[in-house]
């Protein structure tokens, strides 16, 4: 190692001040993991400056020393050099990331590192049910949030890391254990473990010869990765220490079902052996067929990786241009850059939806890089994806442009490449892997078929190319074969499909018929119709698909109607021709409003995709308000139970929550800037000019936090906003249609009270006769004409807005049939049955709402402070009504949460009321 000279001796200590500071700074704001990436740029100017003088000093033989010597009995100084050349393979290994295959990437100024791209994960540490892993709470919303992966080891002694191809499960696993091989901190819960990281799908290979254990193998399998070293004693001491962090990757690999519970079983054998002693363990499975193996027992949580948000997004492009492009951090040609990327994504609802998952995102970026124009259509975003990986692949398999392969045209490939994708299909449903030897055997099959004239020549030189350039397809270290993401086989097998609707469009229709009630095979049919209709260009061909599907969706609880919504919302009215579009779009409004048999479940999958085209988006000048008179109503149920005479003037309350189209009005208003409309958050340290924030750890932001899909549809409750945000808006209502005459100068908007919100639920002693409804414009000219068409309520104890009803299909909550929509509803009378005698909607279920109370017990008193205007962090405010997570006893009328004012969260919004203070008579 060179010397090093007094000035960059100066510089490292000031860099190691400065991140030791940064991390002293950040300790409890924040998680281990979230910290290194803050300070990840510091770690790469440290290694810049040691790079002459013989690179980091993150030595592994001192790695090895400092791991032993903690212990004072430490007797076998042998195990010192073979701990260090084990974690000197990890490093050599793990330290870049690979994208063979991917022409574009070779021309990058240099290889991609893991440690400079890497952007933390985050996951719903719920267990799953169902084939589509239904998230599930009891009484704590906070839960919903997507949390860090690491802190949960703190309390488990192993997680099951579960996610869709391209989900980042092996990067993470890769970036733990060439972190620790390095000596980074990176969580205190496995800083200074030794990592042990496998593929599960080698050891079942070596399972098929006899009964091996998961310790034996570990050693069998590194020595024959050439690490020739006596790991068997390094391997049984770090497990007598307690000081293994355990990475399995790839459990749904194992492609038989039968081994694959061999597994399983020899990794709760080892699990419950060697977690005694403080060894932690980190599983990773696709969601796909993980159902068919689980791994259950005490102290191994299932989690679920949660798809990368705008801000992971964003911190994604800013290392990107930081360490691949060399861009100065900060400086406006990275700012410049880097808005010119999320606007992409911002004004593209297909492309954010790729981009929250690490794989595609990457693709895009290089395909961004090379010049690449990204369309906005979903199927022509894959097509492009496709053609551009395969003209690589190509190029990479014959760069001189020679015959040195049967297959190198683009067409061809995918002429080649779609049946192989549809066999895998219908082959292996779900897998997305299958073995050589059966790939091989069909490609001979599907050259034969194409006229080749050595098909078995031709087949074995397409394997050959897979093995030694990747690409598209990727042969597995297990011999299987599978496509690069799961996306881009089922893109090539709906080519597939559609290609055989060239001529008639029976073959079509028939097999979309096959499959219509079958949710595995949606994605798949819903790209098949988007090729038909926007890739090939033949609008009347896919409108007259979707037409003849609507024949075939009786029966299954509107299942059918909602694929069908769903690929009419992925074409739009480019892919199909308008009256088909019109057509189609007004059965899915008819069918939610007339048809008792649609299910809640499929009711909220049809609002989704009528939200996805944009329609039911609601305006602030066109809220609806629904009219409730003064008078008595009872107040909870039971022995807390009263009778309230407080409410003597009557009020208008919104039908719906407040929508995310509608709160932007106000966002795109400057209501964020303006501190007229929060005072209270002012007072508490949560406001400065633009900018609001909820909880400290989570900083400031300048609009509510994006949940994603569906949640940012324009068409549904907003949610993302803390209790001040809620009252802001209040505010800004207020003020505006004051100005524009809408209300008068008297009038006020706000957030409801719990008396407010309960009696709009259940009705008061009389309610009017039929709901009355009215738009702002008009309610100063109808308020008076309603005070004398009142009748006595039925029910005015009702446990739900509509009565005492099942709310299995009034109601979007969690209950048997809640199997493949476990999130909010849109705007747009999903759930007509639910109406409460005022004439509002989803006051059960879909979102909680803010109230304006502090929560307390019963019986009410509106004077002993409950109502105060003076919001603190330390108070605790009334939510009503339940969400879609919600159990049934969490939704009836009565049901009331707390939750601190600076709480956010995907299953919180609010509606609001407009209180008039002398109502005319």
């Amino acid at each position: 190692m060179n010397k090093m000279p007094p000035d960059v001796q100066k510089q490292l200590n000031e860099l190691e001040k400065l991140i030791a500071d940064n991390r002293n700074r950040l300790a409890g704001l924040m998680s281990d993991e979230e910290i290194n990436q803050i300070v990840l740029p510091l770690l790469a100017k440290k290694e810049a400056l040691l790079a002459p003088f013989g690179g980091a000093r993150e030595d592994t033989a001192v790695i090895a020393e400092q791991f032993w010597y903690e212990d004072p009995d430490f007797d076998q100084p042998e195990l010192i050099p073979a701990t260090s050349a084990y974690l000197k393979f990890l490093d050599n290994r793990y330290r870049t990331l690979e994208f063979r295959g991917l022409g574009f990437v070779n021309q990058l100024p240099g290889r991609l590192q893991l440690l400079n791209l890497f952007v933390p994960l985050k996951v719903r540490p719920f267990l799953p049910e169902g084939d589509t892993w239904p998230r599930q709470f009891v009484t704590d919303i906070e839960n919903h949030e997507p949390v860090p992966i690491l802190p949960l080891l703190e309390n488990e002694d192993g997680l099951v890391l579960l996610g869709d191809v391209g989900a980042g499960k092996t990067t993470f696993l890769k970036y733990l254990a060439l972190s620790l091989a390095m000596g980074h901190d990176v969580d205190e819960t496995i800083n200074g473990r030794i990592p042990l990281i496998l593929p599960l799908s080698a050891y079942a290979d070596e399972l098929k010869n006899g009964n091996l254990s998961l310790q034996d193998f570990f050693v069998n399998y590194f020595n024959g990765m050439g690490v020739q070293l006596p790991l068997d004693s390094m391997f049984n001491q770090v497990l007598a220490r307690g000081k293994g962090l355990f990475l399995l990757d790839g459990l749904d690999e194992v492609r038989d079902i039968a081994l694959r519970h061999q597994v399983v079983q020899q990794i709760l054998n080892f699990f419950a052996l060697h977690r005694q002693n403080g060894n932690k363990l980190i599983v990773t499975s696709r969601l796909v067929g993980y159902r068919d193996a689980r791994l259950l027992t005490d102290g191994l949580l299932e989690c679920t990786i949660a798809d990368l948000d705008l801000l992971a997004i964003e911190h994604f492009i800013d290392r990107w241009l930081l360490f691949v492009e060399k861009k100065a951090a900060n400086s406006q040609d990275l700012i410049a850059e880097k808005e010119t990327m999320l606007k992409a994504f911002r004004g593209n609802h297909s492309l954010k939806h790729l981009a929250t998952n690490p794989l595609l995102l990457t693709i895009m970026i290089l395909m961004r890089r090379q010049g690449v124009a990204l369309p906005k259509q979903r199927v022509q975003l894959y097509d492009l994806f496709i053609r551009t990986l395969i003209k690589d692949w190509n190029l990479a398999r014959n760069p001189q442009q020679a015959s040195t392969t049967a297959v190198s045209d683009i067409l061809e490939t995918m002429q080649i490449l779609a049946p192989l994708a549809l066999w895998m299909e219908e082959d292996s449903p779900g897998v997305g892997l299958v073995q050589r030897e059966d790939f091989r055997r069909q490609l001979e099959t599907i050259c034969r078929l194409r006229g080749y004239e050595q098909p078995a020549t031709a087949s074995r030189q397409f394997l050959d190319d897979i093995k030694q350039y990747s690409g598209i397809l990727v042969e597995r270290e297990d011999q299987n074969i599978s496509f690069l993401h799961r996306s881009f086989q089922e893109y090539l097998a709906a080519w597939a499909i559609a290609q055989r609707g060239q001529s008639d469009l029976v073959p079509v229709v028939s097999f979309i018929e096959t499959h219509l009630f079958d949710v595995t095979w949606w994605e798949l049919l819903r790209l098949t119709v988007g090729i038909i209709g926007i890739v090939q260009q033949r609008e009347e061909a896919a409108g007259i698909i979707l037409s003849q599907l609507l024949d075939s969706t009786a029966g299954e609880g509107g299942s059918g109607l909602t694929l069908i919504g769903q690929i009419l919302a992925d074409i739009g009215p480019s892919g199909v021709t308008t009256a088909v579009y019109d057509d189609i779009l007004r059965h899915l409004f008819q069918a939610l409003q007339d048809d008792e048999e649609i299910v809640a479940d499929w009711r909220v999958g049809i609002g989704h995709a009528i939200g996805q085209m944009g329609k039911g988006t609601t305006i602030v000048n066109e809220i609806q308000f629904c009219f409730v008179p003064d008078g008595d109503f009872f107040l909870g149920e039971d022995h807390f139970e009263q009778r309230v005479t407080a409410l003597n003037t009557p009020y208008w309350i919104s039908q719906y929550p407040i929508t995310h189209f509608q709160f932007f009005e106000f966002v795109k208003d400057g209501g964020y800037e303006n501190p007229a409309y929060w005072a209270e958050a002012t007072a508490v340290n949560r406001w400065r000019p633009g900018e609001v924030m909820d909880w400290e750890r989570l900083g400031w932001r300048k609009q509510p936090h994006d949940y994603g899909f569906p949640y940012n549809l324009p068409n549904h409750p907003i949610v993302g906003v803390s209790f001040y945000e809620a009252l802001a808006f209040t505010r800004w209502l207020e003020a505006r249609w004051q100005q524009r005459g809408y209300i008068e100068r008297d009038w006020q908007i706000q957030l409801p009270s719990e008396l407010h919100w309960e009696k709009a639920a259940k009705g008061g002693l009389q309610i009017p006769e039929l709901p009355v409804e009215a738009d702002v414009p008009i309610l100063i000219s109808v308020y008076d004409a309603f005070f004398e068409s009142l009748t006595v309520n039925p029910n005015a104890k009702r446990p739900f807005p509509w009565g005492a009803e099942s709310p299995s299909n009034h109601a979007n909550f969690r209950h048997a049939d809640n199997e493949h929509f476990d999130e909010s509803s849109n705007y747009g009378r999903c759930f007509p049955k639910g109406q409460s005698p005022m004439g509002c909607y989803d006051m059960s279920g879909n979102v909680w709402e803010w109230t304006r109370s502090l929560l307390r017990p019963y019986p009410y008193d509106p004077q002993d402070g409950r109502e105060t205007e003076h919001i603190q962090l330390f108070h605790t405010l009334a939510i009503r009504g339940g969400a879609f997570w919600s159990p049934e006893a969490q939704i009836r009328t009565v049901s009331r949460l707390g939750r601190s004012p600076n709480t956010r969260s995907d299953s919180i919004g609010f509606r609001v009321c407009v209180m008039v203070p002398n109502p005319p008579r």
